[in-house]
């Protein structure tokens, strides 16, 4: 029996994956009630959307500023990551 319910069957597996699905879960929660509150015209696709956002911003950072220089090591990061300059609006966010 899975003690957590996800998107995914194997969510249960590695007990690891499942607390950080469990804190971006709960993050996103709590990011949509704060909107809520700061924005109560807002719908509950809105205050999703909006939330997710948020979450996807923050787990990009987490990857790229604290998890990979760790794991490639600097030389790596400048060769194959090099530095963000800034939003290019031309690029498709879905195949980016």
């Amino acid at each position: 029996i899975p003690c957590f319910l996800a998107g995914d069957s194997r969510s249960s597996e590695m007990p690891e994956l499942t607390s950080m699905h469990t804190l971006f879960l709960r993050e996103h929660n709590r990011l949509a009630t704060e909107l809520k509150r700061l924005n109560p015209c807002w719908n509950g696709e809105k205050l999703y959307q909006e939330a997710r956002k948020i979450v996807g911003a923050m787990v990009q950072i987490i990857t790229y500023r604290d998890y990979l220089p760790l794991v490639l090591g600097p030389e790596a990061m400048r060769k194959y990551l090099p530095e963000y300059r800034s939003y290019n609006d031309s690029v498709d966010p879905r195949i980016a």
